[in-house]
């Protein structure tokens, strides 16, 4: 399992206060998930977990970022992506997902 985070949005979008409906991003009314729900369950659930857009935060709060992460998930590979570019074979057929770990 990959998860995608945007180094430059992340505590924008963690701290909103948002609910998946507000953004529009769920048809149940029932779900009633903040978006730093949802986050929190992308990453910890992760096998790895790839940073986006860190040319546009500083190294200090890149930093500050990986190890929040880290703290979240510490089983979790990080990967820092530049311009969109990341080596397949370090995402693809490596095998990582554990189901019964995942339940």
């Amino acid at each position: 399992m990959i998860t995608v985070v945007d180094a430059n949005r992340f505590w924008e979008d963690y701290e909103s206060g948002e609910t998946l409906l507000d953004r529009k991003q769920t048809d149940d009314i029932n779900d009633q998930r903040d978006v730093s729900d949802l986050l929190i369950d992308q990453i910890e659930f992760a096998n790895i977990i790839c940073i986006t857009k860190s040319d546009l935060v500083t190294p200090e709060y890149l930093d500050t970022l990986k190890a929040f992460l880290l703290k979240l998930n510490p089983d979790a590979e990080q990967y820092i992506v530049k311009n969109g570019i990341i080596k397949s074979e370090l995402l693809l057929n490596r095998g990582l997902f554990d189901f019964d770990k995942a339940s």
